[in-house]
């Protein structure tokens, strides 16, 4: 008799641990190919805008342009530089060597976001789009960049400044647009660097200058991508790693931008990388959904996800992205331009007066 229920229980036990098996691969499947739908959507999605001063050719093509000068550059600033762009110290007590480093720097830097002067917009390379992940650095060039600028924002006559913060911002919606989280963040801080000194130039400008630059910029406001575009990619680079765990066919239709090069993984972590994509595909379609909620019930049932998903039991789906602070962001962002545009349209105060154009 016990041998007969020896028997039994192992049987009966090798059935569940099969169905089990069986369940977690059709999860695994169902998830894989969710996966590659939103590759694939991600990928074929479009973006178009005006541009505020339009010149010829495309973003991506005025990228190309930039890129063949910045490779020829030796990056790095004069300590002096980096604090004045920073507001460490006023801009009139950058030494001699900085003051040099930016006249070099101007043109490549500024022209770096004149790109968005574009008439069109396309695609940058290794910027916008699935094939992010592989080239992250260019937010670094992208990063050192605003050395220079945020020193020529605080240098330049107004008039100057108010041109070079509308470029600015437009080039911040434009790499919004299809792009990574981490592009998007990296958007989020250079607007609140720079909208101060924006400000500044907005109470000395000519009239002329402000109205323009208040129509230009309600228009790159009224194009700003929304709320969460950037989730798709989010989820399709951060789960580059799972790729093993798909089938050879869901490989083939991911797009070829979005393919990564298989890592032989241990049996343990190919288990824990399979269980865990059902969890992130989950995480994304939930978070998406709820971007249609007014904003207090989003955010609540936001938290609540992102609470389950940093204490997951498995490392591998493990999620400590703060989301919510990243919408309340993105929402204070497009609050802050608004609030500028005011500024621009209202005029000077009658107190101050225009300063002269700087020799």
């Amino acid at each position: 008799m016990l041998r007969r229920a020896l028997i039994v229980v192992a049987v009966t036990t090798l059935v569940l641990v099969v169905i089990g098996v069986a369940v977690v691969r059709a999860r695994v499947r169902a998830a894989g190919d969710r996966l590659v739908e939103i590759a694939r959507a991600a990928d074929a999605l479009t973006f178009e805008r005006p541009s505020h001063r339009p010149e010829p050719g495309t973003l991506g093509e005025r990228f190309d342009e930039v890129y063949a000068v910045i490779g020829k550059l030796r990056l790095g600033f004069e300590q002096s530089c980096i604090d004045a762009s920073l507001d460490v110290i006023p801009v009139s007590q950058i030494t001699p060597e900085c003051e040099r480093s930016w006249a070099a720097d101007r043109a490549w830097s500024e022209g770096l976001f004149r790109a968005s002067r574009a008439e069109r917009w396309s695609r940058v390379r290794h910027f916008h789009g699935l094939d992010y992940a592989e080239v992250p650095q260019i937010n670094l060039i992208y990063t050192w960049a605003m050395v220079p600028v945020q020193i020529s924002l605080r240098k330049l006559p107004p008039d100057e400044v108010l041109e070079l913060c509308v470029d600015i911002m437009a080039l911040l919606r434009d790499q919004s647009a299809l792009a990574d989280l981490q592009t998007v963040q990296v958007g989020l801080d250079q607007h609140a660097r720079s909208l101060e000194p924006c400000r500044q130039a907005a109470r000395r400008a000519s009239p002329e200058t402000r109205a323009w630059a208040a129509d230009a910029l309600s228009g790159v406001n009224q194009t700003w991508p929304r709320t969460g575009a950037w989730l798709p990619f989010l989820l399709v680079n951060r789960t580059r790693e799972s790729h093993s765990v798909l089938t050879a066919e869901q490989r083939s239709r991911l797009p070829t931008s979005a393919r990564s090069k298989l890592v032989e993984l241990m049996v343990h972590e190919s288990v824990m990388r399979a269980v865990a994509l059902p969890q992130r595909v989950a995480l994304y379609e939930q978070i998406q959904a709820a971007l249609a909620l007014e904003p207090a019930r989003r955010d609540a049932v936001v938290r609540g996800l992102q609470s389950r998903a940093a204490t997951a039991w498995n490392p591998a789906a493990v999620d400590r992205w703060d989301y919510v602070a990243i919408f309340h962001r993105e929402e204070q962002r497009r609050v802050e331009l608004d609030t500028f545009i005011e500024l621009l349209r209202s005029g000077p105060e009658p107190s101050e007066t225009r300063t002269p154009p700087s020799p």
